[in-house]
């Protein structure tokens, strides 16, 4: 039989509440830092869909005169202010290097660039290209990677997948 009046034992005490609060405040200061690096990744993703018609192009010029495009227009590509999407503010083709600036926070605080640079392969120049994204990727043998990066190059914790 149950006695009348109140009940003892149940609900949580303060000490296991702060403890739970702690907890969650631990799990949610590792897991933000990781979130925004993933959404920075998904917003710079945009660049290698943009850029994708520039490495074409640089391709095709390769193809066809056996040597790669010093500028947009020599690469057949409108002007680099005519690419522009959520993040993308330019690709510029320079000397085959195929530059896209991104700008993915308000104010410029994060923007840089990512630099596809071709890779020709010397003992069979008019052979496919290869490409390398920033300083990222290994060459095959005989593979010559062409032009270099920039001081503003794109942190490779923010390069998409297909980039590092």
């Amino acid at each position: 039989m149950r006695k009348k009046g109140r009940l003892t034992g149940t609900g949580f005490t303060f000490i296991e509440l702060i403890l739970v609060v702690g907890i969650i405040g631990v799990l949610a200061a590792v897991a933000l830092p990781a979130y925004q690096d993933y959404t920075t990744r998904a917003r710079i993703a945009e660049a290698m869909t943009l850029a994708g018609e520039a490495q074409r192009a640089v391709v095709e010029y390769y193809d066809r005169w056996g040597r790669l495009p010093l500028n947009n227009a020599a690469a057949g590509l409108p002007r680099p202010e005519a690419y522009r999407g959520r993040v993308v503010t330019g690709i510029t083709v320079n000397s085959g290097v195929v530059e896209v600036a991104v700008a993915w926070q308000e104010g410029g605080a994060g923007k840089g660039k990512i630099y596809l640079r071709p890779a020709v392969n010397k003992a069979y120049p008019t052979g496919p290209l290869a490409w390398l994204c920033n300083n990222t990727g290994r060459l095959g043998e005989g593979f010559e990677a062409v032009g270099s990066v920039g001081q503003d190059m794109v942190a490779a914790k923010f390069l998409p997948g297909s980039c590092r």
